[in-house]
């Protein structure tokens, strides 16, 4: 199956590893709320840093190219959602200056996901069967 040749154990890609990174930052930031917002914004902006991470994980263990392609276009829309809540965050004064370049690293992620997402998507739209052929990702994308 390509899906285990292309891209191998998920944990090894870079934008997985930043993505991890981000929503581990982001679980010491929520932590550190006020309780009233770690309930309301805090919540939510857990459960859309982990998205981030867990699209890539849940596409890289499709058996397609137009799957694990599909998952990579999902993921953006929860960087914005992160860059969004931290941008609320920071409005309110919410935001530490430890953390103040998290939106930084969302964006850098979000590009990292549109690079893959762009590669998978051409390797599905030259594949006809599911994950025919062995090829890795280029080792830019793995570390």
């Amino acid at each position: 199956m390509r899906g285990e040749a292309s891209v191998g154990d998920y944990r090894k890609l870079l934008v997985w590893q930043r993505a991890t990174g981000l929503a581990r930052r982001v679980r010491a930031l929520v932590d550190a709320l006020p309780p009233r917002e770690r309930r309301n914004i805090g919540d939510q902006l857990l459960r859309a840093s982990g998205s981030i991470r867990f699209n890539i994980a849940e596409g890289a263990g499709l058996n397609s190219d137009a799957g694990f392609a599909r998952h990579l276009r999902i993921a953006p829309g929860s960087a914005n959602e992160v860059q969004d809540q931290l941008a609320d965050l920071e409005a309110v004064g919410l935001l530490a200056e430890s953390d103040r370049e998290l939106p930084k690293e969302v964006a850098e992620i979000r590009a990292m996901l549109a690079v893959l997402h762009r590669r998978v998507s051409a390797d599905a739209a030259t594949s006809n069967s599911p994950r025919a052929h062995t090829e890795r990702p280029p080792s830019k994308f793995l570390r």
